[in-house]
């Protein structure tokens, strides 16, 4: 993780020098995805903020929901579900409005998964895991998205005491 993010400090750099706002973008988003990752969030709010000021500034819709999915991804690894969620609908949200990205909708509903399973709503839970699963069938090249929802799935038969689900829900992404 560390040589990524300096990689990723490096990039980032690289594409301000370059004049490159995608490309900053992008490389905040991987040290972002470091600091969850590794749940090493020291100064991990003012990366965010960064990473949410370069995606507003390309207004693309993907950056938009991106930048809420790495707030509630952020919450979870604080142990803060709840304040996971209404990031989680806002990123649901933007890729609503503008009809994009089935395979981030996956993404997202299985943050979304995941937190209402921290909070103990087993069913909600598993409603999430199943509308990935809807977005994805409309997917393609949707490898992420799918590995997210599998292992939402195989955390919410765990906590049921289903062990073979679990395994099932596993071997589907070992499979695939």
């Amino acid at each position: 993780f560390a040589e990524a993010d300096v990689a990723a400090i490096e990039a980032e750099r690289l594409a301000h020098a370059a004049a490159l706002p995608l490309h900053v973008a992008e490389a905040l988003q991987v040290r972002l995805d470091v600091a969850i990752r590794s749940a090493a969030l020291e100064g991990v709010d003012d990366k965010m903020k960064t990473f949410a000021e370069a995606c507003y500034r390309l207004d693309d819709p993907e950056g938009h929901a991106a930048a809420e999915l790495y707030r509630a991804e952020i919450e979870l690894v604080r142990d803060r579900p709840e304040a996971a969620l209404p990031y989680v609908d806002l990123a649901l949200g933007h890729l609503e409005r503008w009809g994009q990205l089935r395979y981030a909708k996956a993404w997202i509903l299985s943050a979304k998964a995941r937190a209402l399973l921290a909070l103990g709503d087993q069913e909600g839970a598993a409603h999430a895991v199943d509308e990935a699963d809807d977005a994805l069938r409309e997917a393609s090249g949707a490898t992420g998205g799918t590995a997210k929802a599998r292992l939402a799935r195989a955390e919410i038969a765990i906590v049921r005491g289903d062990g073979p689900a679990a395994i099932a829900a596993l071997s589907d992404l070992i499979e695939g």
